[in-house]
């Protein structure tokens, strides 16, 4: 492999298992991703795990061959897995990877009570204002805003 990786080619080698090693970290980083604030549920978060495990290796590394020297040199067994698996999900927490949708879900679901918090001031205020219609569009415009 000498061309740039693309985030797509490594989710087709993630999911093809084409590599025996980009799944187990996949696996690795899905299931830190349901233990922090960050769970959507096994689905989204597997899939979160692809992109941000693609996004993360294509922007990092040239080629898969780049990669495997880098985790050999991290050991290439399991404690490599799990460092790379931990380099990739803090990659993922201190980058802006909240998306519209996230943010709207955590507020929705109440998952995280500051952004509902808020949300709900944001809602209070605008009830306030010459803006007022009604609770419900209140809400929503001020979920809106705090996701976006």
């Amino acid at each position: 492999m000498k061309d740039k990786l693309g985030v797509e080619t490594v989710i087709n080698h993630i999911r093809n298992v084409e590599d025996v090693t980009l799944k187990p970290i996949t696996d690795i980083v899905a299931l830190k991703i349901s233990k922090g604030p960050y769970d959507g549920g096994p689905e989204n978060n597997l899939t979160k795990a692809e992109e941000i495990t693609a996004e993360y290796i294509s922007e990092n590394h040239s080629t898969l061959d780049e990669f495997h020297e880098k985790l050999t040199i991290l050991d290439g067994g399991i404690k490599g897995l799990e460092v790379f698996a931990d380099t990739i999900y803090q990659y993922y927490t201190a980058s802006d990877h909240l998306d519209f949708e996230t943010v709207k879900d955590k507020i929705s679901s109440k998952k995280d009570i500051t952004l509902k918090t808020i949300t709900d001031l944001i809602a209070y205020k605008i009830a306030e204002s010459s803006d007022d219609q009604g609770v419900d569009l209140n809400f929503i415009s001020a979920q809106t805003f705090v996701a976006e």
